[in-house]
């Protein structure tokens, strides 16, 4: 009985050759089952961290164009307001235009 555990002796494992296989496949088994996990926690990783990348840039974008939105705005209304400007002045040129001949007087004599 030397080299069993009570475990072993539990699981009706009478010789020390059957025990030592039994340790180093339960070990090996282990050892899968944490390298499973290890990837699998890798490639949850690797997903959320695509899933972040893909929302910011979506973000990104939508700033994007809600910027050239509000940037077209903003040059629509400064064109809107210059041409109102340049109307303005000219409807004021026009009302203070007087036609040249007015100040003169005209007669039948030299």
């Amino acid at each position: 009985n030397a080299g069993l555990t009570d475990t072993d002796r539990a699981q009706g494992t009478t010789d020390a050759g059957e025990a030592l296989r039994a340790r180093i496949l339960a070990q090996a088994e282990n050892q899968a089952d944490s390298a499973d996990r290890a990837a699998r926690e890798q490639a949850e990783a690797v997903a959320a961290q695509a899933a972040a990348d893909h929302a910011a840039q979506a973000q990104k974008k939508a700033a994007d164009e809600q910027e050239k939105k509000e940037a077209a705005a903003k040059a629509k209304a400064e064109a809107e307001a210059k041409a109102k400007a340049e109307a303005a002045r000219l409807a004021e040129l026009a009302r203070s235009y007087t036609l040249p001949v007015a100040s003169y007087t005209l007669t039948s004599h030299f």
